[in-house]
């Protein structure tokens, strides 16, 4: 597919036309929202599944790009305005607890939050499919990381998910501590794409997700060389995809905490708010939330005093 190999322009092009000769077709508008998403395009996404909304509410993946949307636009109160618009029908509810636990982890009201997330899970467990990953990452934002590798470990219902799978629970385990565990995985997921040939989902995102968690690794194994190693090679790509977020995260696993604000605050500089959507709930980042620099981070995201994480 056209937007799966990373041809965003040819892509947008040809479900434009589509829609164009299907005004009302909700796959169409769903998979355009879905592309103008990936040319970080937000606000676009946003009014594309707003509108698409309106003519078919009982679409329930329109929630999926509207929560993504909001998330990635810092708009706090419009994931739970999400929430509370898919909640009102059972065909959208699942979309519409993630929002809402979404929305209330980010805000700081974890109790609640944690409520609705064990309604999730349960829903969870009766589904098969792709949404389920939702959960997981939720989970592990919770930090109730047995409860998502449970998820994780399930056999993908979709082949292309098969190269995924592991480098997904290679994360998990890294962040529990695992680290030999996790080194397995990242080799697993490794040998499972060259299996594939590129034949899967989101080949070019997973290639640079087993870069960064291979340095997350070798970091937080106190291997500095080879971190380093591989830290810099996703920083010589930085001024192409402005991954910011990644390379400070790896930068604060290796103690280089200066150098992990400053590039946090390059996300900032570069007006690439998608860079810092995670970084309210990331368990990661918890040793340095009382940092003036990271609320001040928040501050600017429209969360002054607003902790996330599990502190």
């Amino acid at each position: 597919m056209l937007h799966e190999s990373g041809r965003l322009d040819e892509a947008y092009l040809h479900i434009t036309r589509a829609k164009e000769l299907d005004p009302l077709s909700s796959v169409s508008r769903y998979v355009r929202s879905n592309i103008l998403m990936s040319m970080r395009r937000y606000d676009e996404a946003r009014l594309e599944v707003l509108t698409g909304l309106d003519l078919d509410p009982d679409f329930a993946h329109f929630y999926q790009t509207l929560i993504n949307a909001e998330v990635n636009l810092w708009n706090w109160q419009g994931v739970l305005d999400a929430a509370e618009r898919a909640l009102k029908r059972p065909s959208t509810e699942f979309f519409g607890i993630i929002a809402k636990v979404t929305g209330l982890w980010i805000l700081g009201d974890r109790d609640t939050a944690d409520e609705a997330l064990d309604r999730l899970v349960e829903m969870s467990n009766r589904i098969a499919g792709t949404r389920i990953y939702y959960t997981a990452r939720l989970l592990y934002y919770a930090q109730r990381y047995e409860e998502a590798l449970a998820i994780y470990e399930k056999d993908p219902t979709e082949p292309r998910e098969l190269a995924w799978r592991p480098l997904r629970l290679a994360y998990i385990r890294t962040v529990m501590g695992d680290l030999p565990q996790a080194a397995q995985l990242l080799e697993a997921a490794s040998q499972a794409a060259e299996r594939l040939d590129g034949n899967f989902a989101r080949p070019e995102l997973f290639a640079r997700n087993l870069l960064f968690y291979r340095g997350l690794v070798a970091a937080l194994d106190g291997r500095s060389v080879e971190a380093r190693e591989l830290v810099e090679e996703l920083e010589a790509d930085l001024q192409g995809r402005n991954l910011y977020y990644d390379v400070a995260r790896l930068r604060f696993a290796m103690g280089d905490v200066d150098q992990g604000f400053d590039l946090l605050n390059r996300a900032i500089a570069a007006r690439a708010p998608d860079e810092l959507a995670e970084l309210p709930v990331d368990p990661l980042l918890d040793p340095y939330r009382d940092d003036p620099r990271f609320q001040a981070i928040l501050g600017i995201m429209g969360l002054a005093g607003a902790r996330g994480g599990s502190g």
